[in-house]
């Protein structure tokens, strides 16, 4: 009896170990696959110490990005040295033109800008984490974003009226062209958002 006793007393705490296990392994895989990009660049949902940033507006609104989506993200990443980028800053937001020769590159850069484009507009934010581009989908209500095609790429117009969203527009061009420059070297980096208007 005490032998049989021991025996189901080890078998509930294996199983209770098992549980415990594949709690944290679904968790991790969750974050491990929600981790990726913004509006005419890249990003993700929530994690560590800047989740409690959020706010609960935007949590509510924040959806997950599709596979599909996340696998152009990251092959725009991993081709980035295939890819040219220019922006003009102007007094009302930014005019960026995002090309490549490779025809590949080129249909998925026009793929990812419009897929960004509708998340602006439906306002479901990536990368919340990132307090620049959880911004930007902040305040989504004040920004206007045109896109078009170019021979070889696409060319974004990115404005708004208001002075303070303006400074966010632009120091998100600088930050998406830090991502064309150095590719996924910089898909952890978080960035401000800025206190003045310096460009």
């Amino acid at each position: 009896m005490r032998t049989l006793s021991a025996v189901l007393i080890l078998a509930v705490a294996a199983i209770a170990t098992l549980t415990a296990h594949d709690h944290h392994g679904r968790h991790h895989r969750g974050v491990h696959h929600s981790n990726y990009c913004g509006t005419d660049g890249c990003g993700s949902d929530c994690r560590g110490s800047n989740c409690g940033q959020q706010s609960n507006t935007a949590a509510m609104r924040s959806a997950p990005a599709p596979i599909e989506d996340m696998q152009v993200i990251h092959f725009l990443f991993d081709q980035h040295s295939q890819v040219t980028r220019r922006v003009n800053f102007t007094d009302d937001g930014i005019e960026a033109i995002t090309e490549s020769a490779d025809p590949t590159v080129r249909a998925q850069l026009r793929k990812h800008v419009r897929a960004m484009k509708q998340r602006l507009d439906q306002r479901q934010p990536l990368r919340q984490w990132d307090p620049l581009f959880a911004a930007i989908f902040e305040h989504a209500g004040k920004i206007r974003l045109d896109v078009f095609d170019t021979p070889n790429g696409v060319r974004i117009v990115e404005t708004s009226s208001d002075p303070s969203v303006v400074k966010i527009i632009h120091a998100h061009a600088h930050a998406v062209s830090g991502f064309v420059t150095e590719g996924g070297a910089n898909m952890h980096k978080s960035h401000p958002v800025p206190a003045t208007g310096s460009r």
